[in-house]
């Protein structure tokens, strides 16, 4: 299967329903990447997910909301208490000794898988 980086895939990505977009994004991506004849950095920009994802409680994690990632693209003054807490890594935990929160994506550890939202 050969994809142009320059056509309206991504697009057409965007234009569906945000409450399954990010499992369509990871399902694209890893199609491309095992069966298409495009490399990994172009299958990335035809397909780029969301830096960040949220930790569950039981060390699961999935993809943000809609409202969750405008949350965390709203700027804030460094002193608000309002402001989100991103992880420092993977196991950090919050200072009710929660793993839960929102993280990197870069910083999951590779055998986690992110589950839709």
């Amino acid at each position: 299967m050969q994809i142009d980086v320059d056509n309206t895939l991504a697009k057409q990505v965007q234009n569906i329903h945000p409450d399954i977009q990010g499992l369509v994004q990871q399902l694209l991506t890893e199609w491309i990447r095992q069966y298409g004849t495009v490399s990994s950095s172009q299958a990335d920009q035809v397909v780029e997910l969301y830096p960040y994802v949220y930790v569950n409680d039981d060390g699961s994690a999935r993809e943000l909301t809609t409202d969750e990632k405008a949350y965390l693209e709203t700027p804030f003054h460094p002193a608000d208490s309002g402001r989100p807490y991103i992880k420092s890594n993977y196991k950090a935990k919050d200072g009710w000794g929660s793993i839960s929160g929102f993280c990197s994506r870069a910083d999951l550890p590779k055998h986690i898988k992110v589950k839709p939202k």
